[in-house]
């Protein structure tokens, strides 16, 4: 207790040593992501485990990335992780190093005519993923730009992305397994053949309308699998999407190593509500997700999630959430298919330029989140210092089940990394970021008393540096 007491008082400190170092204020704006999701597991996670996400951040052309990093806890072992990234005239290059990186490895990218051909590291996908790639599981919420986003797995190979003629083809290992494909786009059309060594061949046909597009798929063994996206604004600032799979039991696409299910259906919708009974320019936003999924007779499951945020005056904001449900996540194993009921809530605000933000959410399996199997409560603080400098705090209490987990975000330059929490325990971390040797430092350290556990503070050291190898051409019609 004197530990954790002591914890709270040195938050504290830290937050009014921010605010007297802190510049003049200027604009800030809150925006908290109304999603029970936050510290739920992803699809493809072991139950427990940290889970490593690459960023998908895009180099300008005449632009070399280099990075270093370091990790470890005190008197423990240290780990350390190399990466350098290049844009030179449509040549892009990757690679990273270090020991158990999920991550390593690279690719080096290339044109060739107008289309792109790549070597190394690769995560393909096609359509909408019913044959590779995956498609996105009618549990997880859309962020409104690309509700077919998925996360294939990656893997060494060949890969000519499709350029006018619409050709594509892929060679190389995914899922551990030799895989090879090719695919033919004409207009809104699309045919593939893939092939694995350990299985039949697949065939995909794809659609796309616009706003609505369908992919159906089959395999040697006569299993198919399809789905339909249909996508439809309404008015300027909302929209609407619904998905809808079918398909034969056993069905698999390549290039995933957890398979989704093999019948679904999801709507979604988000846009302002209330607007009549709403100050002027700061209307309630309501996001509503249904969602139905089935594996086989007996293993089904069901998710109803409503959320809503409002904008506040003083650049805050407040965001309010409500979910129900039912069955597993997964076709083999995975946590209990009781009822699950969750409620969260969550604030963000500035006293500029320091921004605050709180969060709590609880789960549990009876009504009104009663007989709590997850609970966390956490606030943050964010502030920028004099010299560049910037400090970001964080503390957690969070309260989970045998074999319930939550995940916390440690972000990084290339990276996302989410912690794996259980038990009952308290996490606080606290990062600076400082400009050092042209490039950009962040120092992290994080404690979690939790008993039972290494309890040592972890640290992380990570230098990165983006810089111009070359002026880029100046495009002639521009000029003109």
């Amino acid at each position: 207790m004197s530990v954790r007491r002591s914890r709270l008082r040195w938050c504290v400190a830290a937050l009014a040593a921010a605010l007297a170092l802190a510049p003049l204020p200027g604009p800030a704006r809150a925006d908290p992501a109304p999603s029970g999701d936050a510290l739920d597991a992803p699809d493809d996670a072991t139950e427990g485990e940290d889970y490593v996400a690459d960023v998908d951040d895009a180099l300008d052309d005449g632009d070399v990335e280099v990075g270093v990093s370091a990790e470890g806890r005190a008197g423990g072992t240290v780990t350390q992780r190399r990466r350098v990234r290049l844009s030179d005239d449509g040549l892009d290059g990757t690679w990273r190093e270090g020991r158990g990186d999920p991550l390593g490895g690279g690719a080096l990218a290339h044109p060739l005519g107008d289309a792109r051909v790549s070597v190394g590291r690769m995560r393909p996908r096609w359509g909408r993923g019913v044959a590779l790639g995956g498609a996105r599981e009618p549990w997880r919420q859309s962020d409104g730009a690309d509700a077919g986003a998925a996360r294939p797995v990656a893997g060494p190979g060949v890969w000519l992305r499709p350029g006018s003629a619409g050709i594509e083809a892929l060679a190389g290992r995914l899922d551990k397994q030799q895989t090879a494909g090719l695919r033919v786009r004409r207009g809104p059309a699309a045919i593939g053949v893939l092939g694995t060594r350990r299985s039949h061949a697949l065939g995909s046909i794809t659609l796309d309308g616009g706003d609505t597009d369908l992919e159906l798929a089959g395999d040697g063994r006569g299993r198919w699998g399809a789905e339909l996206g249909h996508a439809r604004p309404i008015g300027d600032d909302a929209w609407l999407r619904l998905r809808a799979r079918g398909g034969s039991a056993g069905f698999r696409a390549a290039g995933v190593r957890t398979p989704g299910p093999t019948q679904a259906l999801a709507l979604e919708a988000d846009g302002p509500i209330l607007a009549a009974f709403t100050a002027a320019g700061a209307p309630i936003r309501a996001h509503v997700l249904g969602a139905w999924w089935r594996w086989q007779a007996g293993r089904a499951g069901a998710r109803l999630a409503l959320a809503a945020q409002r904008e506040m005056a003083h650049h805050a904001a407040v965001a309010l959430g409500f979910e129900e449900q039912q069955g597993p996540r997964r076709e083999v194993g995975g946590r209990a298919s009781g009822v699950r009921q969750g409620l969260w809530c969550e604030w963000r605000g500035s006293a500029a330029p320091v921004t605050l933000s709180a969060r709590h959410e609880v789960f549990g399996t009876r009504s009104f989140a009663r007989d709590a199997v997850r609970v966390a409560s956490s606030v943050q603080m964010e502030a920028p210092l004099a010299a560049g400098l910037a400090l970001r705090l964080a503390h957690t209490v969070y309260r989970a089940r045998r074999g319930e987990s939550l995940y916390l975000p440690e972000p990084a330059s290339d990276r996302v990394v989410l912690r794996a929490l259980s038990g009952d325990g308290e996490r606080t971390r606290l990062e600076l970021d400082a400009p050092i040797a042209g490039g950009q430092m962040r120092a992290g350290l994080t404690w979690n008393d939790k008993r039972g556990v290494d309890t040592r503070p972890r640290w992380s050291l990570e230098w990165a540096r983006r810089a111009r190898a070359r002026r880029a051409m100046p495009d002639p019609e521009e000029e003109r």
